[in-house]
């Protein structure tokens, strides 16, 4: 789960993965790239930095 928030203002939530563990972000691409990974299972995923709205 990745929150974004500011001070005074509500929290987002964006459950893009569970578990995670990194969270990088990619200036050539304009990606967030995160990776997590639990029991028999991993996760790693990319998204448009535009897909993140703060509040």
């Amino acid at each position: 789960m990745l929150y974004v928030t500011r001070p005074g203002k509500k929290t987002l939530s964006y459950p893009w993965v569970d578990a995670p563990e990194d969270l990088l972000f990619d200036t050539n691409t304009n990606q967030l790239w995160g990776a997590g990974e639990a029991i028999g299972k991993r996760w790693v995923f990319a998204v448009d930095a535009a897909a993140v709205k703060a509040p």
